[in-house]
């Protein structure tokens, strides 16, 4: 995902790029950052894994949005994370699992 941030908001190639060219600078970049002992992975591969995890980023997201707003008094950033969690899991049926650590 973090690769995909940064070709996605390149301002340099902004929003003008082809979908394959798009994908295979997502690919370099995680090539070049990616753990000791990984696999390299293609564009296409790239791809499909963003397919799988956008829409569960994006409820992710909607959760995060909502516990903030409900934001208890005296609450602190790991409290509210812990309500965008319960909160997912409320809606999903399972707990947000692709978090960065």
């Amino acid at each position: 995902m973090k690769s995909w941030i940064n070709v996605s908001t390149n301002p340099i190639t902004e929003a003008d790029q082809k979908l394959a060219g798009f994908w295979t600078k997502v690919a370099n970049i995680f090539n070049q950052h990616a753990p000791d002992g990984a696999s390299k992975r293609t564009g296409k591969v790239c791809n499909a894994r963003w397919n799988r995890a956008a829409s569960l980023v994006s409820k992710w997201c909607a959760c995060v949005g909502q516990a903030y707003q409900a934001k208890p008094s005296g609450a602190n950033d790991d409290d509210i994370m812990q309500n965008a969690q319960d909160l997912y899991v409320s809606i999903v049926g399972k707990s947000f699992d692709l978090m960065h650590r």
